[in-house]
């Protein structure tokens, strides 16, 4: 997979969130514990259903454009250790920010 595709996937990603957070902005008064602690959960369930993915039955690897056999089992293992390091960290910095605010 080109890193190109990683990079398009973390811009996409920011956009969004960037977009979020200029509308919670204009909102007036803070918003309760509550609030953020819904959004917290959901981006950490979504983080653990990444490691919940079958592969699909029956295919054990697929071939890219290229030619190169890739096991289906590596790439899903890629993207479970991806959301644990990168989406579960930030599920984790998020929580401890959100307690410390208490």
């Amino acid at each position: 997979m080109p890193l190109s595709n990683f990079a398009g996937w973390y811009l996409t990603v920011y956009l969004i969130y960037q977009s979020f957070a200029l509308v919670v902005r204009r909102k007036p008064g803070p918003f309760p514990v509550s609030f953020w602690r819904t959004a917290i959960l959901f981006y950490g369930v979504s983080a653990l259903g990444n490691l919940l993915v079958p592969g699909p039955p029956g295919v054990a690897t697929v071939t890219d454009a290229a030619g190169t056999v890739w096991p289906v089992s590596g790439i899903l293992g890629t993207s479970a250790l991806v959301s644990v390091l990168v989406m579960g960290a930030f599920t984790l910095l998020a929580w401890v920010r959100l307690l410390d605010s208490l």
